[in-house]
């Protein structure tokens, strides 16, 4: 008997019936879960699983499913490479009251996580406690082993989830609920209409997400120390902080003058809002590809 044959507890688990596809039961078993879990006592779910398998699809019905049953929810979104919400290299959240505007962003300034542990996992955090919805959904990346697997264990202990949703059969997602025995685990099958994406899918997507979120901006000048423009390059991408050390929105460097000590930078951000600057080590070209720097 497989591991999996009976039910653990604290575990939920959903399988195939007898006679049923995999597109059926996957349909149904997905209702069945956000029925459960916006009708429950569940406040915290993070939802995991390996690349393409529907983590956001899933992300965004549930909030969506919330609003309609009265109950006030947020997703945040940790995946700084395929972003659901706002431009990569960051952490960002939104609510079911705007699910496609920014409600938090958190500047992590890679889309390779290993060089961004510490940021995505601070910045899960800050926005984990400015969340004010009684359901909090925390979508993540599809990287499930090495670094990864240590970053959904940084995860879970910032966010204490109620409910750890995984989604697929990746062999991974059973090492990382077995480290985590004691949150309740719901088990579903991967999107019956999800894709997988060709890498050049995802550079076109990373360049949309990054040319809709700079080009809404304007352009701001802020004074710098010498040493702090020493440090910049051209078209490197900066988070900017308000003057509390805050993060408030992500920049792209377009001109510095070095002379009068000044950097211009394009950002949605307000000019009077911005403290200072955090460096990103990615470059943006004209055609808003990333290269690292």
């Amino acid at each position: 008997m497989s591991p999996d044959a009976s039910p653990r507890p604290g575990v939920i688990v959903h399988g195939l019936r007898d006679g049923e596809t995999n597109e059926t039961s996957s349909v149904s078993e997905w209702d069945e879960a956000i029925a459960r879990i916006v009708d429950g006592r569940v406040r915290r779910v993070l939802v995991l699983g390996a690349v393409d398998v529907g983590k956001s699809t899933f992300c965004q019905l549930l909030l969506h499913r919330a609003s309609e049953r009265g109950r006030t929810a947020a997703v945040i979104d940790t995946d700084v490479g395929q972003k659901m919400i706002g431009p990569p290299a960051t952490v960002t959240g939104a609510t079911s009251e705007a699910p496609e505007a920014l409600t938090g962003l958190a500047f992590v300034g890679t889309m390779d996580p290993a060089q961004g542990v510490t940021r995505v996992v601070s910045g899960l955090d800050r926005l984990c406690r400015s969340a004010r919805t009684d359901l909090l959904i925390v979508n993540t990346s599809g990287l499930l082993r090495g670094v990864g697997r240590r970053l959904k264990a940084a995860k879970i202990a910032v966010l204490r989830p109620d409910l750890l949703l995984t989604i697929g059969d990746d062999p991974h997602l059973d090492l990382i609920a077995a480290e985590h025995a004691g949150v309740a685990r719901l088990r579903l099958a991967s999107s019956p209409e999800a894709q997988r994406k060709t890498p050049g899918q995802r550079r076109a997507a990373r360049r949309e997400a990054f040319r809709r979120y700079l080009e809404a901006g304007r352009s701001c000048i802020i004074p710098l120390a010498s040493s702090g423009l020493l440090a910049l390059s051209d078209r490197q991408l900066v988070g900017l902080v308000d003057h509390k050390g805050r993060d408030v929105a992500l920049g792209l460097v377009e001109a510095l003058d070095r002379a009068r000590g000044e950097v211009q930078v394009l950002s949605p951000a307000r000019t009077e809002a911005v403290g200072g600057l955090i460096l990103g080590w990615l470059r943006l070209d004209e055609y808003w590809n990333a290269r690292p720097l």
